[in-house]
């Protein structure tokens, strides 16, 4: 007897029995988890062989019912056109049969994969060992014409993410293909496509990220915005009844990696943020242990109350890490949004004249916040409280790493709101030196205590990327890059005007070498580390000189630095245009009244307006010597920049689009930024 039960082709190899309720896919398929094996389970007949009979007719070319000929008949499904996507198939599929150049790509996106997952917690939505799967069917590209056009859009979908990844971690992988041509694969894979998926958005986080570390931050902002429309999208459509837990968590960390990306990549313009928590109803993501293995033990869903994250959650250990870098990057990016919107200088701050200390201040609620979120970290995953070496030896050391940099990045840039941007040689903690100034005096040792936390974060920012460097697990992303940055304008500072920290840095000189060495590293490998390392060689040679000439720089305040001061707070200055540049500039000592506000988003919006205003903004372009005009500039950014010498010059801070490559002074600068170090002085 033949069995003639109805069956997929997976199970029948398998010799398992087919649980299915008559059309595909059938339940052996779904708990696989792959999406690949789930859109190529066809039901069929079985294959019914039979000896072939002496012909006693002529042959007319039509193979007899039953015969070897007569192929697994598959259940009929509805009939859809083919759209010109399905060309896809013949494009990716049959012209790159399996051989040994295939299997070389497959293999490099294995690699690049590992990769990533390890390099980029904040991007952790792939799950390894089904994405693997998925590229072990990449060689297979023979498939029934039955189910033909989702399989090509599968296929299109999971290519372009490939090739993202093996841009995004070409470094890694000493890949010598060309990570621009893999970036192009990956968008016109997605020009392909009729309509998006998980793996769209995934494609367009990973392109994000890789452009936001060339220094192409407009089209990395851009590109994480079409990552969290479509995210959007696949959460507006109908629920699918089979999909697994697997997959279910892997759309809800895509989610969250698009809220990431929304506070981690902005252009540095008026925006609001396109997924505010509050507006958030999806679970946060669950356990590592629980999303490797593919089951959900128990969601929890944020809990916000006035904007603030409410857990009471204690975390022992980094199972739930993405947990809590997402709420850490909550944290960060209001107080990255107020720093950068002119932070203690905004007219609302200068108008309530609230000292830090005084409850219901913006600075005192940031810091509130950000200890929360601290105090729910137990000692086993705080950094220095805990060797990194010890997570190392755990395999988790990156993830360790990254949730200690942002709480010490977000202590940093709160630490620093309040000093002088240039000291003196005998300064002391005290608070701001220039306008707006405290009406009171600080509670005693208010300020040595901050002052300690500023600059403990900058060594211990620093001491993190050099430990994971001599554990041989080296951390080199665009994030990373930006915390050694950061760490390195506070210990340059604190290296120059030690009282500044009552002389306790004592590894001053030790760590901004080390701050130096990485960022010159860095900048070999992303383009944007050309910008920081260009800042920093600026910042070392301005306190350095302040720091042995005082005389030359009496008087001077962060408003006659306000180029420099841009580029530390948040990166984002612009490139001005040949019209604005020739623009005449009236002397300094006209404008040390004047308040520094950023720019509105609006041209004829005044001071009231502005106040209310809580996103990032440019700083503002003084333009004579009474007033000063408002202007948006969606190209360009004019800021004045004092050497010390009683020159004035634009500085030109190449930091955006098209702005690499382009000399530092421009051919109008009143010298030459490139000229000898002694004719500066």
């Amino acid at each position: 007897m033949v069995r003639t039960t109805i069956a997929c082709a997976r199970c029948r190899k398998a010799k398992i029995k087919c649980v299915h309720n008559g059309s595909p896919p059938c339940q052996s398929c779904i708990k696989e988890g792959s999406a690949r094996v789930i859109h190529t389970c066809t039901l069929t007949r079985p294959v019914i062989k039979r000896k072939k009979l002496p012909a006693a007719y002529p042959s007319t070319g039509i193979p007899e019912r039953g015969s070897a000929e007569h192929h697994a008949t598959p259940i009929p499904r509805i009939e859809r056109t083919r759209s010109p996507s399905s060309n896809l198939h013949e494009e990716i599929g049959h012209k790159e049969r399996p051989n040994g150049q295939q299997k070389d790509f497959v293999h490099r996106v294995a690699k690049a994969a590992n990769v990533f997952v390890i390099q980029f917690p904040e991007l952790n939505f792939l799950h390894l060992p089904s994405f693997l799967q998925d590229l072990k069917h990449l060689d297979d590209h023979a498939v029934d014409n039955v189910g033909q056009q989702e399989s090509d859009n599968h296929l299109a979908k999971l290519k372009g993410l490939c090739f993202a990844l093996l841009a995004l971690c070409a470094q890694w992988c000493e890949d010598k293909d060309s990570t621009e041509h893999y970036i192009s694969s990956a968008r016109s894979s997605l020009s392909a496509v009729d309509h998006p998926d998980v793996f769209t958005v995934q494609t367009l986080l990973v392109i994000a990220m890789y452009e936001w570390g060339c220094g192409r931050t407009y089209k990395a902002w851009a590109d994480s915005g079409m990552a969290i429309r479509s995210a959007q999208l696949l959460s507006a459509l109908p629920k699918q009844r089979d999909i697994t837990e697997l997959q279910s968590e892997v759309l809800n960390r895509t989610f969250w990696a698009c809220f990431v990306m929304d506070r981690l990549v902005f252009c540095g313009k008026p925006q609001p943020l396109a997924l505010p928590l509050r507006s958030v109803d999806v679970h946060w993501p669950i356990g590592q242990r629980d999303f490797a293995f593919g089951q959900t033990t128990s969601r929890i869903y944020p809990n916000v109350e006035h904007g603030r994250i409410i857990d009471h959650a204690k975390y022992h250990d980094l199972d739930r890490v993405y947990n809590l870098i997402v709420q850490g990057y909550d944290v960060w990016s209001k107080i990255l949004q107020w720093i950068a919107g002119g932070g203690r200088r905004r007219p609302s701050t200068r108008q309530q004249i609230v000292c830090p200390w005084e409850p219901g201040s913006i600075w005192l609620s940031l810091y509130d916040e950000l200890q929360e979120w601290r105090g729910r970290h137990e000692i086993s995953i705080r950094f220095p409280d805990t060797a990194l070496e010890v997570h190392a030896s755990l395999g988790q050391a990156h993830s360790f790493a990254y949730l200690n940099l942002i709480y010490h990045l977000c202590r940093l840039f709160l630490g620093r709101e309040y000093i002088p941007f240039l000291p003196t040689p005998t300064s002391q903690p005290s608070g701001p030196v220039d306008p707006p100034l405290l009406a009171q005096e600080a509670p005693s040792g208010w300020w040595e205590e901050r002052s300690y936390e500023l600059f403990a974060s900058s060594a211990h920012i620093t001491d993190i990327l050099r430990r994971l460097d001599a554990a041989a697990t080296p951390f080199f992303t665009p994030f990373s890059g930006f915390c050694a940055f950061s760490a390195a304008t506070m210990n340059a500072y604190v290296l120059y005007f030690p009282r500044m920290n009552l002389g306790r840095s004592t590894t001053a000189a030790a760590d901004f070498n080390a701050d130096r060495a990485y960022l010159d590293r860095f900048r070999t490998q992303w383009a944007i580390g050309a910008r920081w390392w260009t800042a920093i060689e600026t910042i070392q040679r301005l306190l350095e000189r302040a720091g042995r000439d005082q005389t030359k720089f009496i008087g001077k305040t962060r408003t006659d630095f306000l180029a420099l001061e841009a580029i530390i707070n948040h990166s984002a200055s612009s490139f001005p245009s040949e019209e604005e540049t020739d623009t005449h500039i009236e002397p300094r000592d006209h404008l040390r009244d004047l308040p520094v506000t950023p720019r509105s988003n609006s041209v004829n919006e005044g001071l009231a307006t502005l106040a209310g205003n809580h996103s990032v903004s440019e700083v503002m372009s003084v333009r004579n010597s009474t007033q000063f005009q408002q202007q948006i500039q969606p190209q360009v950014d004019t800021m004045l920049y004092y050497d010390g010498n009683g020159n004035e010059w634009n500085a030109i801070w190449p930091l955006w689009e098209d702005q690499i490559g382009v000399s530092f002074a421009p051919e109008h600068a009143p010298w030459d930024y490139a000229a000898n170090s002694a004719s500066m002085l």
